[in-house]
């Protein structure tokens, strides 16, 4: 009796999966999988170097793959994802999520009042730099190196695994700026840290980007509450009250800023920590890159004096090394889903209206077509044969697009800052006490590097 009700529902399955495999002869090649279960069955841990293998030895630049029965669009290439985000952007930049606890500018469709809410956030970061915020950074800098500085000589001496040290100090920048005011590591803050920096999408393996609507819609509740009695900066809501008391519909409320404020801790914190800790972590692994960062940092700007970002076009080394670590280590690896709102040709491959499409951004930087051994960490690859840093248009870890990440540069300004500042007091070493950690990260939306214990030491002037 099993066997036959066994037997019948598989049988349903598949007539279920034919009915809706019907699709146009130009759409792109790919992985139709099981019923169902579709393409994971046949991927492993770390979803986007499985989606960049089947694109490069397997189904070209643009091909599809299956979950929950749904046929979803990956761009594998640079000329892809261009041809997608760029050239197509209008047709591709909506979102594939009908019903989010927030109205974060994140998972919102795009339209003209999105475009108007992007200025907001413009106009936000353009407040924020009137604020100084290099200083706010250097403040925690040094708050960060004066904490490390006083960690027992068995701790620095065993190690310790750094994101427990900084993601503190990288919520601090954004919590003064908004708040005026810094948390502790006391019970109450802790709370609010925990609230503010746990991401809003479900991050359990293979959930791909579904959000955990009743866990975090309580969540989040609390937090505009919190928000609400902070000191958020009067002078920018009067330049936004100013802009949009002509419009029909108000785009520029307290509630948009609160939903913005509250995009830039769930998202900021993380990301701007996670890279962080790449980049400590690669060092540690690669002391003779070490080494060299330290002798450029000795050189310009010195022992004693504090970093400055006008010190950043004088160390070719130093920002070839940041470049590296955002290829090589994307925080993102896979973009949040976009959503096709009209059919759409990317190649030869049409896309229909209604698909979802996400961007490989480490299959794009990890190419071997455009990367010598790009597994290798290897700051040197961005430098040319005087020594001058090249930038690099394929290094895209803010992605592309009317969606690329609007906060490219307190990301570069935050990691610069910070890592010339805990490099200039400290050398890094891999812990080794159970053997040679892996490097791979753990991947479900952010890469991130788990488990990994670095030893602390004074650096020797």
């Amino acid at each position: 009796m099993y066997i036959i009700v066994i037997c019948l529902v598989v049988t349903l399955l598949l007539l279920l999966e034919k009915l809706r495999g019907n699709i146009s002869n130009n759409f792109p090649p790919g992985s139709k999988g099981f019923p169902y279960f579709g393409s994971f069955p046949f991927m492993q841990t770390h979803l986007e170097r499985t989606l960049a293998r089947w694109g490069w030895e397997r189904y070209g630049s643009v091909f599809y793959f299956t979950t929950g029965g749904k046929r979803k669009v990956v761009l594998n290439t640079y000329e892809a994802l261009r041809e997608g985000f760029l050239k197509n952007s209008e047709s591709l930049s909506s979102r594939c999520f009908t019903n989010h606890a927030t109205e974060s500018i994140l998972f919102a469709d795009y339209s003209s009042k999105w475009e108007r809410q992007r200025q907001l956030r413009l106009l936000v970061l353009k407040c924020l730099k009137d604020c100084n915020v290099e200083e706010l950074v250097l403040q925690e800098c040094q708050t960060l190196c004066q904490h490390l500085k006083i960690l027992p000589q068995t701790t620095m001496a065993a190690g310790t695994e750094m994101a427990n040290h900084i993601t503190l100090p990288t919520f601090n920048i954004i919590s003064f700026l908004f708040w005026g005011k810094r948390l502790r590591n006391d019970k109450d803050d802790s709370k609010i840290i925990r609230q503010l920096t746990y991401p809003v999408y479900n991050t359990r393996p293979f959930s791909f980007w579904k959000l955990d609507q009743n866990h975090n819609l309580l969540r989040i509740k609390t937090i505009r509450r919190k928000i609400r009695s902070w000191k958020i900066t009067e002078e920018i809501f009067s330049r936004l009250s100013n802009i949009d008391k002509n419009a029909s519909d108000k785009c520029y409320t307290h509630e948009n800023l609160e939903n913005y404020i509250l995009d830039l801790f769930i998202a900021g914190t993380d990301a701007l920590a996670t890279t962080l800790h790449w980049a400590l972590v690669l060092l540690a692994a690669n002391p003779l890159y070490q080494t060299k960062l330290q002798d450029e940092i000795d050189k310009v700007i010195g022992n004693n004096t504090s970093p400055s970002m006008q010190c950043l076009d004088l160390m070719p080394n130093t920002r070839a090394t940041l470049q590296e670590v955002f290829r090589v280590r994307p925080v993102f690896p896979l973009s949040i889903p976009h959503k096709a709102i009209n059919n759409v040709i990317i190649g030869k491959h049409a896309i229909p209206k209604g698909t979802t499409v996400v961007a490989n951004l480490w299959a794009i930087q990890n190419d071997p077509t455009v990367w010598n051994e790009p597994e290798k960490f290897c700051p040197d690859r961005h430098l040319d044969d005087n020594g001058r840093f090249v930038k690099s248009d394929k290094v895209i870890p803010f992605s592309l697009g009317p969606r690329y990440c609007l906060g490219s540069q307190l990301s570069i300004m935050h990691q610069f800052l910070f890592l010339t500042s805990l490099l200039q007091k400290f050398n890094f070493e891999l812990a080794k006490d159970k053997g040679t950690p892996n490097l791979s990260g753990s991947s479900t939306i952010v890469l991130a590097p788990v488990d990994i214990k670095l030893k602390i030491k004074h650096r020797q002037m």
